[in-house]
C-alpha cells in the first residue's frame, strides 16, 4: 500500500493511502490498533458527502474530512460497532460538507492536536 505524510498544523501522521476501489473498502477494518502518529488517507476523485462506516474495526478513530487541501469536518470518536452486531445496525458517518478526503487516526488525536475546521492539510 502506498504511503504518505500527512500535516496538519504541527502534527504530522504517517499514513497508508486507500486509493482504490478495494482499499477503500477494506480501510483500518481488522487492524488492532495504529501507532500515536499513524493513520489512513482515503483519496477520492471527486468531492462528496461520502458514507463510511465501522465494519470490522477494532477500536474508535477520528475521521477528518478534507476538500481542496482545507480541514471541512471532524467526527469525532467514532466507535467500532458491538460484537455480533448485525450488518444493519452499523452506524453510517458523513461529513457536513462534501470532501475529496478522508483521514482516518486514533480517537482523540484530532483533538489533541487543535485540528479545527479550516486547517490546511498538507500531503507528501
Amino acid at each position: 500500500m502506498k504511503q504518505a505524510l500527512v500535516t496538519i498544523g504541527q502534527r504530522e501522521f504517517r499514513v497508508d493511502v486507500a486509493d482504490s476501489v478495494f482499499t477503500r473498502e477494506r480501510g483500518l477494518s481488522g487492524r488492532a490498533a495504529l501507532a500515536p502518529d499513524a493513520g489512513m488517507l482515503f483519496v477520492f476523485r471527486l468531492p462528496w458527502k461520502y458514507s463510511f462506516w465501522m465494519r470490522g474495526m477494532q477500536f474508535p478513530i477520528d475521521i477528518v474530512w478534507i476538500r481542496k487541501g482545507r480541514v471541512v469536518d471532524i467526527t469525532e470518536n467514532a466507535q467500532p460497532p458491538q460484537p455480533g452486531g448485525s450488518f444493519l445496525s452499523l452506524s453510517r458517518l458523513k461529513p457536513r460538507l462534501a470532501a475529496d478526503m478522508a483521514l482516518e487516526i486514533n480517537a482523540g488525536a484530532a483533538r489533541e492536536a487543535g485540528i479545527k475546521d479550516g486547517d490546511k492539510v498538507m500531503i507528501k
